[in-house]
C-alpha cells in the first residue's frame, strides 16, 4: 500500500550542512528590520519581492548597507 503524500511532503527538506532559504519579506519581519533599511537593501542588492536568501546572507546585506557611507555603492 502506498503512503499518502500530505502537505509535509510538499515542503522542501532541510539539507544537512546547508542553510535554509527564506523569503526576504519573512526575514524582514523575523529580524525586525526597519522599512527604510529594508527598502535600501533591496534597492542596493536589486532584490525583488519573493527573493529567497539565507538568513546569514540577509544579515550580511543589512550590515553592509547600514555601515555604508551615503552616496557610495554598497
Amino acid at each position: 500500500m502506498a503512503k499518502a503524500q500530505g502537505p509535509e511532503a510538499m515542503q522542501p527538506k532541510a539539507n544537512n550542512g546547508t542553510a535554509e532559504l527564506q523569503r526576504i519579506e519573512e526575514l524582514r519581519v523575523k529580524l525586525k528590520t526597519p522599512a527604510s533599511i529594508y527598502s535600501g537593501v533591496c534597492a542596493a542588492k536589486d532584490w525583488r519581492p519573493g527573493k529567497e536568501v539565507t538568513e546569514a546572507e540577509y544579515r550580511e546585506a543589512v550590515a553592509a548597507f547600514s555601515g555604508a557611507p551615503m552616496g557610495k555603492k554598497v
